[in-house]
């Protein structure tokens, strides 16, 4: 099966160049998502991926990303690590990707992205 999403025109266009603000996410409950594995997602026409696939937990603004994975034609990346979901988003992800060149062998990069979402720091090889 295939999900196909279009958006809506928004009703009037916002003023400003106001900084992004992170919401909050505190649920009251844990959640453990496991086995989430998803096709192909098209959005306003646009393909943005053949394949995702999520395991993850957690409970209040803290959450443990076991794995998530996408993939859009040759491109593949996965993702583990922690997140919360309060103040500026800290994050502590180890993520790989494995692109296509324009010529040769193929990328594989292998990343830490920790601190804040706002200041995100990233170290990569």
């Amino acid at each position: 099966e295939t999900l196909e999403v279009s958006q809506l025109p928004p009703a009037d266009k916002a003023e400003g160049g106001s900084p992004i603000t992170l919401p909050g996410v505190d649920l009251p409950l844990a959640l453990n998502i496991s086995g989430v594995r998803l096709g192909p997602f098209t959005f306003n026409g646009n393909r943005v991926w053949d394949r995702f696939e999520l395991d993850a937990g957690g409970s209040g603004a803290a959450w443990n990303i076991k794995r998530a994975w996408y993939q859009l034609g040759e491109y593949t990346v996965s993702a583990a690590g922690r997140i919360e979901t309060r103040r500026d988003w800290p994050v502590n992800l180890e993520v790989k990707a494995d692109i296509p060149p324009p010529y040769g062998d193929e990328w594989l990069l292998d990343a830490r992205l920790s601190g804040s979402v706002r200041d995100l720091m990233v170290a990569a090889s």
